[in-house]
C-alpha cells in the first residue's frame, strides 16, 4: 500500500501538469521577424501572461507582411502581426481581416544603408531591400524615397523576406539599404552601417505593430481573443516598463 502511495505522490505533479497543458487553449500567432516592433507577444509568452489566461500560444515566424496576411486567410494562424499596408488591400479585395490593436501610431524604423551611401539620393540605380512587396516596409520605403526627391522607379527594390535576411544581405553587399528596427538597426550601426532616414520623423502616421485577426474568428471565439488581448496588453506594459526583462527577451529571440 505504501509503495502505491509513494508512486502516486511521485506521479501526481506530472498528472497535474499534463492536465493543465491539455486544458490550455492552443492559438497560433504569426509574426514577421524578431524585432522590437513585433516583440510584445514574445514578452507576453516569456512572462507567462498567455499561460495565466489559459492559452498555449505558438509563435511562428513568417517573413513579410503580405505572406503573413495570406497565411491568416489560409488558416495557418488565428492572429498575426503584419503591416497595415499589406492588410488594407486584402480587405479591399474582400478578405475577412481586421486590425484589433497596435503598440503605437508612429513608425519605429530606420532606413539603414551601407557606409558608402551618405545620402538618400545616392540610392538611385542601387538595390534596396524590403521584406515583401506590398508590406509596410515596401510602402514606407517608397514614401521616404519620394520625400527625399528620389523616384522609386529609379531604385531596384527587392524582397529580402525579413529584417534578419535584409540585415545579412546588407552586410554582404547584396543590397545597399534596408528598413530596420530595434535591435537590428543598432547592430548594423555598430558594424559601420549608416542611418539615412528616421521614419518617425517623416510625419507619417502608421499603426505600428498591429495585431490582426479575422471577423469570423472574433465571432466564433470572442473569449479567446479577449484572453489574448489581456495578455498582449500586459506584455506591452512590461515591454515599456521593464527594460532588463525586455532586453533578455530580445536577446533570446533576436
Amino acid at each position: 500500500m505504501s509503495r502505491k502511495l509513494t508512486l502516486l505522490f511521485f506521479l501526481l505533479p506530472f498528472i497535474l501538469l499534463t492536465s493543465f497543458v491539455q486544458a490550455q487553449e492552443r492559438v497560433t500567432f504569426l509574426y514577421p521577424s524578431p524585432a522590437g516592433t513585433w516583440i510584445v507577444p514574445m514578452i507576453a509568452r516569456e512572462a507567462k501572461y498567455f499561460e495565466q489566461e489559459g492559452l498555449s500560444v505558438e509563435l511562428v515566424r513568417v517573413g513579410g507582411s503580405t505572406r503573413i496576411v495570406a497565411a491568416l486567410m489560409g488558416g495557418s494562424g488565428q492572429l498575426i502581426h503584419a503591416g497595415e499596408p499589406a492588410v488594407v488591400p486584402a480587405v479591399a479585395r474582400g478578405a475577412d481581416a481586421v486590425v484589433i490593436a497596435a503598440i503605437s501610431r508612429v513608425p519605429q524604423h530606420q532606413l539603414i544603408a551601407r557606409p558608402e551611401i551618405k545620402d538618400v539620393k545616392e540610392l538611385r540605380g542601387k538595390t534596396v531591400g524590403v521584406t515583401s512587396f506590398g508590406s509596410s516596409s515596401d510602402f514606407i520605403l517608397r514614401f521616404a524615397l519620394e520625400k527625399n526627391g528620389v523616384d522609386s522607379r529609379d531604385v531596384s527594390i527587392v524582397q529580402t523576406g525579413g529584417q534578419p535576411e535584409g540585415f545579412a544581405a546588407l552586410l554582404a553587399g547584396k543590397i545597399y539599404a534596408q528598413r530596420m528596427s530595434f535591435p537590428l538597426h543598432l547592430k548594423a550601426l555598430q558594424l559601420g552601417m549608416r542611418q539615412l532616414v528616421d521614419f518617425s520623423a517623416l510625419g507619417l502616421e502608421e499603426n505600428n505593430g498591429p495585431v490582426i485577426t479575422t471577423r469570423s474568428f472574433i465571432t466564433q471565439h470572442r473569449a479567446t481573443v479577449m484572453k489574448f488581448m489581456r495578455a498582449f496588453v500586459k506584455g506591452m506594459h512590461r515591454y515599456k516598463t521593464d527594460r532588463e526583462f525586455s532586453k533578455k527577451v530580445l536577446a533570446k529571440f533576436a
